[in-house]
């Protein structure tokens, strides 16, 4: 991550951290998915999960919001009705992580609410990320979405792993670096938001077997989009074998392939005067000592 202060100016590309994700790799792999995938085959079911989940968190925001935008790779008609019941004006801006700049297309102070699905994970510098998006909120106006956390796909990351270290004795980045809860609260607190919440949901779906999660995975765009990935041809013998570890040590007792999803969704507020402050210390009235007596 880059280490620039929240209230300093933004850095240029080349001030960034390295580069983790090749966003050539990253927009090819989106529009492979638009145009070989459906939604009728169900490749989206976690982004519209991801949907129902926010709309509940929503709900617990009892204000209208005059000027909202999301950022989302689609929009369900769902969703996108719910919306427009709460913000008076909403801008839908598709994969706007994509960008090789990742300059975040939205005017300071504009924002009331500003809903990111799924854009996080693909994001190299993070942190600079989310200070643009505290910059284009207003004054006590809400940052909530969600991201993919650091538990998912463990069944396949050991299984490519342990199969890589087989086949071709030794192991190359297959799947991307993903944060925990406790990073993104930490990065939500250097990006200057004001009463930040993380939290976390494990969503599992079944597969018949390891090149039907694959297929699954690259419906959603989501295929290895590493700067530094193995550039050299993989023998398919080594994703048969990541099949039978994947199967041995997983299978459940439905005899399927279970693909665990870590959700991470968070909250943050552009600061203002108008909410909780903290008290300064030394400003208790009461003793601890006396409490514990």
């Amino acid at each position: 991550m880059s280490s620039f202060s929240p209230s300093g100016p933004l850095p240029s590309p080349a001030a960034s951290a390295t580069r983790v994700f090749d966003k050539n790799l990253l927009q090819l792999h989106r529009e492979r998915a638009q145009k070989n995938f459906t939604p009728e085959q169900g490749s989206d079911f976690m982004l519209r999960w991801a949907e129902r989940e926010l709309t509940y968190r929503l709900e617990d925001i009892k204000r209208r919001f005059p000027q909202a935008t999301l950022l989302s790779p689609s929009i369900s008609e769902e969703f996108s009705d719910y919306l427009t019941t709460r913000c008076d004006q909403l801008d839908f801006k598709a994969d706007q992580a994509l960008g090789f700049d990742e300059i975040l297309e939205i005017e300071p102070k504009s924002q009331d609410l500003i809903i990111s699905l799924f854009e996080l994970q693909k994001i190299n510098d993070v942190t600079g990320w989310l200070i643009q998006s505290r910059l284009a909120l207003k004054e006590d106006g809400a940052f909530i979405g969600c991201c993919v956390g650091g538990n998912s796909l463990f069944q396949l990351r050991q299984s490519l792993l342990a199969a890589e270290i087989k086949v071709m004795g030794g192991a190359s980045p297959r799947v991307a670096p993903l944060m925990t809860k406790q990073q993104l609260g930490g990065l939500l607190q250097r990006a200057g938001f004001a009463l930040p919440v993380v939290d976390s949901e494990d969503v599992t779906a079944d597969y018949r077997d390891i090149f039907h999660l694959m297929k699954d995975l690259r419906a959603m765009g989501e295929s290895n989009a590493l700067t530094h990935q193995q550039k050299q041809f993989t023998p398919s013998r080594l994703f048969h074998e990541a099949g039978v570890i994947y199967q041995e040590r997983f299978q459940n007792s439905g005899k399927k392939l279970p693909a665990t999803f870590e959700v991470i969704f968070f909250i943050g507020w552009g600061p203002s005067a108008t909410q909780p402050q903290p008290l300064k210390p030394g400003a208790a009235h009461i003793s601890l000592k006396d409490l514990l007596e």
